[in-house]
C-alpha cells in the first residue's frame, strides 16, 4: 500500500498521518523535522540492531547526515515494514529520486512493503510515486498546479480550494 499526504504547512499532515500510521505494523518512521515521539535512532546500524533484538522496527529514524538519510530505505529485503516518510521530498525530486526508494515504490509490494509519504505539494514530488498510490489524502490547496492535478485524477477542485482547516479528503485508486 502507498499512500500519500498532501496538504499545506500548518494544515494537519503530520496529524493525520499519525493516526493513519496506527493502520500498519512494523514502522520506521523517517522524521527529519523531529514530529514525532517514542524510541528515536539515527543511524541505519542502531535500526537494525533494534531489529534483531526486537524482531520489528517500530522506531522513530532521524538521521544525523544525507548517507543515512537514503540508506535507511536499502532496509527493505528484511520485509514487512512500513516506511512513514515525513517530507518525502527530501528524498525526490520531480526528476530524480533515490534509488532503493525508487526501487521500494516499483516493487515493495513483493516484499510486503508499505509507504505512507508526506508532503507539501505534488510538484515537489516524482511521478512515480504519485502515480503508484493506492491512497491519496488532500486537504485546502490553492496552487493552480496543485488543484489541477488534483482535478486530473478526479478530486472535485471547488471543494479542494473551500476545505476547513484540518480537513482532508481522500481517492482510493
Amino acid at each position: 500500500m502507498i499512500e500519500l499526504v498532501f496538504g499545506k504547512r500548518g494544515s494537519g499532515k503530520t496529524t493525520l498521518a499519525k493516526k493513519l500510521l496506527l493502520n500498519y505494523e512494523n514502522r520506521i518512521i523517517v522524521d527529519p523535522l523531529k514530529e514525532y515521539h517514542g524510541l528515536i535512532t539515527h543511524s541505519v546500524q542502531d535500526l537494525l540492531d533494534h531489529y534483531k533484538e526486537k524482531g520489528r522496527f517500530d522506531i522513530i529514524f532521524r538521521p544525523l547526515n544525507d548517507n543515512d538519510s537514503e540508506y535507511v530505505f536499502s532496509l527493505y529485503p528484511l520485509g514487512n515494514i512500513t516506511f512513514v516518510i515525513e517530507e518525502i521530498d527530501f528524498y525526490m525530486t520531480a526528476n530524480n529520486i533515490a534509488s532503493d526508494l525508487s526501487y521500494i515504490i516499483k516493487y515493495g509490494r513483493h516484499y510486503n512493503i508499505n509507504i505512507l509519504g508526506i508532503a507539501r505539494r505534488t510538484q515537489e514530488v516524482n511521478r512515480l510515486l504519485t502515480s503508484q498510490a493506492n491512497r491519496i489524502w488532500v486537504s485546502r490547496m490553492q496552487e493552480v498546479a496543485d488543484v489541477t492535478y488534483f482535478q486530473k485524477l478526479g478530486f472535485d477542485a471547488d471543494e479542494i480550494r473551500n476545505l476547513n482547516d484540518h480537513v482532508f479528503i481522500h481517492k482510493d485508486f
